[in-house]
């Protein structure tokens, strides 16, 4: 069975937030982290889901913790960790970036 408080530990570590920080971009309580932090509780699904939003990871990525089924290069990672460290506003505006450069490429295919 994972241990909800110390993947959480590691995840968070990784993407360099602290407690806080992941309480605003889950949408939960600081002290509902917290808890799952020091294991005084266990999440539910929806929660450790909420969890993963704020982390910018999946479900599976979450309970993948010996790296087996999600592989990233490290240029994914770098910017996957670029892309947690944006705004929901510059997320927007990159994703519009993408679109028009894909469909620049679809365009010029044809």
């Amino acid at each position: 069975m994972i241990d909800v408080g110390e993947r959480l530990k590691e995840l968070m570590e990784a993407r360099g937030l602290n407690m806080h920080s992941l309480a605003k971009r889950s949408g939960l309580s600081w002290n509902t982290i917290k808890n799952f932090y020091s294991r005084k509780s266990i999440p539910t699904v929806t929660t450790i889901s909420m969890l993963c939003d704020g982390l910018g990871i999946t479900l599976a990525q979450f309970f993948d913790v010996d790296g087996d089924n999600v592989h990233l290069t490290a240029e994914q990672q770098h910017v996957i960790n670029r892309w947690d460290a944006l705004t929901d506003r510059e997320k927007e505006i990159i994703d519009g970036m993408m679109d028009i450069a894909l469909n620049s490429r679809k365009q010029s295919e044809n």
